[in-house]
């Protein structure tokens, strides 16, 4: 593309020649000379003076800062712009799955299942009884759809995933390899033996629209009733999610966190990665728990918290801080103790 082109995407302001030819993106500092970059703030604006990018996109307030003889794009929001790019040459790809279309005759397919228009199987998927397909679905290579299971319009199903029976997913969900949706809640009874029975797990899994599961991240079924993830939740790679979990709209979760049986989240809810909550717990709308938080009771208030057992992120952090000191703190104490038990001793003389 031209400079000229990329900038009419934009829709900001080229400086430098329209007709300079760029061939992809890169970050700023790894920028080539036929590569197109971005800026967005003051914190990396010394990348202008040592970037080899032939295109660079940055602020408007950085015109001063500009070189003479290098070609660059001001805009006021130079993140989404470069956004916008993106998208566009994303809706370009040969292997945009929104392209594909066409049942692969190696897919298994039920005469039972039904399917909606535009939709895209891949080899070896399997769609079992009494499923429903809606249009525009893509399912990749090897995925599993078990029976009585809806995936509605517009919903993207990479390789390798594995969606159990009854499972209900909505429209313009984006469920990434090898995610399991549905499986077994871990639900046991403990006898006076010691030996476990397993609980049946008769539930099923709802996830609302436009939501996101990463890549091996488990979302388990209920033992009755529904898990529950409900519309715009984003899960990353590697997260599992309990039986009976009910996960508020717009709520986000980073790697490796999880979430135990019969805990109920609220919306807009941000887990950092590695955080952990405790069962049957409630957490407000509008929490976000830092990285390796551990949650063990309900949280009533939104804010950020922090630490394990979490905190409000101001009392932990001061915590934090004062745990370094802990071994002079302790020989100060003791020194005390030590003279006031002497002023005692004295006294009683």
């Amino acid at each position: 593309m031209t400079a000229q082109e990329i900038n009419d995407i934009t829709g900001g302001e080229l400086i430098g020649s329209p007709s300079l030819v760029i061939d992809s993106l890169n970050r700023i500092d790894n920028a080539g000379e036929k590569q197109f970059s971005f800026v967005v703030s003051e914190k990396y604006a010394h990348h202008l003076l040592t970037s080899k990018a032939g295109l660079i996109l940055v602020p408007v307030s950085f015109k001063q800062q500009l070189l003479p003889g290098r070609s660059y794009i001001l805009h006021d929001d130079p993140y989404q712009a470069f956004l916008k790019v993106v998208m566009y040459l994303e809706e370009r790809r040969y292997s945009n799955p929104k392209k594909l279309s066409g049942i692969s005759p190696k897919a298994n397919i039920k005469v039972s299942a039904t399917l909606g228009q535009n939709v895209y199987i891949g080899d070896g998927a399997f769609i079992d009884d009494n499923v429903v397909i809606g249009d525009n679905v893509k399912i990749y290579s090897n995925a599993t759809i078990s029976s009585n299971s809806r995936i509605d319009e517009g919903t993207i199903i990479y390789s390798g995933v594995r969606i159990y029976y009854e499972t209900l997913i909505g429209k313009n969900c984006i469920i990434h390899a090898n995610a399991v949706i549905g499986s077994d809640g871990f639900g046991y009874v403990r006898l006076p033996s010691g030996e476990y029975i397993k609980i049946p797990q008769i539930g099923n899994v709802i996830i609302g629209n436009n939501c996101e599961i990463g890549a091996c991240t488990t979302i388990d079924r209920s033992f009755v009733g529904s898990t529950i993830i409900e519309d715009g939740v984003i899960i990353d790679n590697l997260v599992q999610i309990a039986h009976n979990v009910e996960i508020g709209e717009g709520s986000a979760f980073a790697s490796q966190s999880g979430v135990a049986g019969s805990t109920k989240i609220g919306k807009r809810v941000r887990l950092g990665g590695q955080a952990g909550t405790a069962g049957h717990i409630t957490i407000a709308d509008d929490v976000t728990i830092l990285a390796k938080g551990g949650i063990a009771q309900s949280i009533q208030k939104k804010g950020e918290y922090f630490g394990a057992p979490a905190r409000p992120k101001r009392d932990a952090f001061r915590i934090e801080a004062a745990t370094p000191h802990l071994p002079e703190m302790y020989k100060e104490l003791k020194r005390l103790r030590d003279e006031i038990e002497q002023l005692k001793n004295k006294n009683k003389k």
